[in-house]
């Protein structure tokens, strides 16, 4: 049996959502990288976290935790309904 089957759902769904986070995160430091030659000719080097800061719009469009903890109980619900017509 592998790793991942060994786990609830609810695991899998976190692992997930941090590995997107993790990947989110790199994508905007590669980004920011690759501006530091145009920084650097307009004069004005941005640091990395005022150059990704989200506005409070973008902070409120974001799911919370209690939105993320509700969504991983609806999956797990769903997939123990399938289960049990399964008849595993």
């Amino acid at each position: 049996m592998s790793y991942i089957s060994s786990l609830s759902i609810h695991e899998v769904f976190s692992l997930y959502y941090k590995a997107k986070n993790k990947q989110m995160e790199e994508r905007r430091f590669q980004t920011w990288l690759h501006h530091i030659p145009v920084m650097a000719f307009s004069g004005k080097i941005i640091p990395y976290e005022e150059a990704f800061s989200t506005s409070q719009q973008k902070q409120n469009s974001r799911m919370t935790e209690g939105d993320k903890e509700r969504i991983l109980k609806r999956a797990a619900d769903i997939s123990n309904r399938f289960k049990e017509m399964r008849g595993e």
